[in-house]
């Protein structure tokens, strides 16, 4: 009898967890799209240090984020520039933070008119 309860017991503590993952992978599977447009604030030859534009077109201090730079070197991206990247709406917790996912990001030249969109697989 004591044999069976335990089994009982083990077989719902599985369970338990097995949806506690399930649910985690749902939210992390979810397909939302944001699209959000960002000011350059230090640009290398690997990262690109952005930030959100306020209401007043300056940088938004607190809304920092570090992403690739996908761009160099076919083109320079400068300081002052905007670039535009669709993410799936999640921040990873560091600073700056960075983006879940990202789908594409199109960088705005302002002396030529050229948009350059980079789409992430």
């Amino acid at each position: 009898m004591k044999i069976f309860i335990a089994l009982i017991i083990c077989l719902i503590s599985v369970l338990g967890l097995a949806g506690c993952d399930l649910l985690d992978t749902l939210k992390w599977q979810d397909n939302t799209e944001v699209s959000s447009e960002y000011i350059v604030l230090e640009a290398t030859e690997s990262r690109l240090l952005i930030a959100g534009i306020g209401e007043d077109g300056n940088a938004l201090e607190m809304d920092q984020y570090s992403v690739p730079n996908m761009f160099y070197p076919t083109y320079e991206i400068a300081v002052g520039d905007k670039v535009t990247i669709k993410h799936n709406g999640i921040a990873l917790e560091s600073f700056p933070m960075q983006f879940g996912k990202i789908y594409s990001m199109t960088y705005y030249d302002q002396t030529t008119g050229l948009a350059v969109t980079i789409n992430v697989e």
